[in-house]
């Protein structure tokens, strides 16, 4: 305990050693010396005991708030350590609450969980992973869903055996059930690029998925895979697809679209309708057009047979998979062998009498006379396809633009060939841009050549993931596309001769 200093403690103390001195005296000089210390002792005591007071009244006015809280508290600090046994039953309680909250979440969860196998076993197609159990785990903050997966009967995680595309298929069955409750208030889905990452066969079972939960809300999705779209036609699902067009200035158009054989005829409609078009673009545009919308019309043929046949999707796209015959490799390398005719051998020596077939036949074909066009004159047609855009023709022209570009690139070195090699005039272009560098004195040149052409043959059609061509584009290929023609000319004013 730290000692209270005073400030009359030291004259007590002194007071106290004279009397102590005086005490020691004896007869008279002891009480004389007692009747002079005396006195002053007991003033000192006085004045120490006041001053003692006041100091302990100072320090029970600072202590007592404090003591009347702990004097209130200690009984109901009593009472609790006597219930201790009872606060472990709450605890316990407590746990309980907790853990039949988790089962009573998982009871109510439990017809969205056999929707969300229903959704899984649709999406999931060949996928050896076996969605087993989906359960609510943990407390508090650090609560989680727990997917419980097989692989081929064995216990995995499902982020550690699942490639990205069976993640995506097992979100969308996740969210689906959820977001279409009956207690939800939202009549509509709304679900952006839900095909990424997706084989063929798992946009089938997300085009069927879709369409079970289309019959009772509004579906929309917003994709640039056409697979999608490909899949709903293919399977008869009615579906309203709606293109986004971008066009000068970055102006947004929207479209119906309703299959690519009909999109690719309508794009031709559209040039054919539009007043003071140019018969170049007629001629050369148009045709191109209605021969892409009968391939696609006999891609979409082919790929359902074969699918009805039971045939993977794999092996579905006119047998890329499947290795090529001899004859089929040297066509693609753009060799074209002529195999050896036998002379066919008539049994009358007078001319054979047109059959009433073959009249037939010549009086039904058309004969549809095409004007040749220079490659200037295919750049032209461009330029003006680029400088007029017409509203009927809102998402055609960039194509349309780039069909006349790939035609004037594919003039300029048939012009090209036929002065200095005419042999590979008649072969692929494949062959035809693999053999530049070698007549170009500028490599780049001939690099850049087959690298706009790769480019305008892909803007020619529609692919999934890509918009059509924009102005900025069109004008750099047109630019890149004279710079060819130029090495062309400088090429073929070296006057050398034709290569046998």
């Amino acid at each position: 305990m730290n000692r209270i200093q005073l400030p009359h403690s030291e004259a007590v103390q002194k007071c106290w050693e004279d009397w102590r001195q005086a005490s020691q005296t004896s007869g008279a000089d002891l009480a004389d010396a007692l009747e002079r210390t005396t006195p002053a002792l007991s003033a000192a005591i006085e004045e120490l005991r006041k001053e003692a007071r006041g100091e302990l009244q100072k320090r029970e006015d600072v202590w007592r708030p404090m003591a009347l809280s702990l004097a209130a508290w200690l009984p109901e600090a009593k009472k609790m350590l006597s219930e201790a046994d009872v606060i472990s039953h709450l605890k316990s309680a407590e746990d309980w609450i907790r853990t039949t909250a988790t089962t009573i979440r998982n009871e109510r969860f439990l017809p969205i969980k056999q929707q969300v196998k229903g959704i899984w076993d649709l999406l999931r197609t060949r996928s050896h992973v076996e969605l087993e159990d989906i359960t609510f785990e943990g407390k508090s903050t650090s609560r989680h869903v727990s997917l419980n997966v097989t692989v081929d009967g064995t216990q995995g995680a499902a982020l550690g055996v699942m490639s990205q595309g069976e993640l995506h298929s097992l979100a969308l069955a996740l969210f689906l059930p959820r977001a279409t409750v009956e207690t939800s208030p939202f009549r509509f889905l709304v679900i952006d690029d839900p095909v990424q990452s997706m084989d063929p066969a798992r946009v089938d079972g997300l085009a069927r998925v879709l369409d079970q939960f289309a019959k009772g809300r509004q579906v929309i999705v917003f994709t640039h895979d056409d697979r999608l779209p490909e899949a709903a036609r293919r399977l008869g699902i009615q579906t309203k697809i709606i293109e986004v067009l971008r066009g000068e200035g970055s102006l947004v158009e929207l479209r119906e679209v309703r299959s690519p054989v009909q999109q690719y005829f309508e794009d031709a409609f559209a040039l054919a309708s539009t007043k003071d078009l140019p018969k170049i673009v007629v001629e050369r545009v148009i045709p191109g057009l209605c021969r892409q919308s009968l391939e696609a019309a006999c891609v979409e043929v082919v790929r359902r047979r074969r699918l009805e046949r039971g045939e993977p999707h794999r092996r579905r796209l006119l047998g890329r998979q499947e290795p090529l015959r001899p004859v089929e490799r040297r066509r693609r390398q753009g060799v074209q062998r002529r195999l050896p005719q036998r002379p066919r051998r008539r049994r009358h020596s007078e001319v054979r009498p047109q059959r009433r077939h073959d009249r037939e036949r010549d009086s039904r074909t058309l004969m549809i006379p095409v004007a040749d066009y220079t490659p200037e004159d295919l750049l032209d047609a461009a330029r003006t396809l680029l400088a007029r855009p017409d509203a009927r023709t809102s998402g055609v022209w960039p194509r349309a633009a780039a069909h006349l570009l790939r035609q004037a690139l594919e003039e300029s070195l048939d012009e090209f060939w036929k002065a200095r090699l005419p042999v590979l005039a008649s072969t692929s272009m494949r062959v035809q841009l693999t053999s530049l560098p070698t007549f170009l004195a500028n490599s780049d040149a001939a690099a850049n050549a087959a690298y706009t052409w790769a480019c305008l043959s892909n803007a020619c059609h529609h692919h999934p993931y890509e918009l059509a061509p924009s102005d900025t584009e069109l004008r750099a290929w047109i630019e890149e596309i004279e710079r060819v023609r130029e090495e062309i000319v400088r090429a073929l004013s070296r006057r050398e001769p034709p290569v046998p």
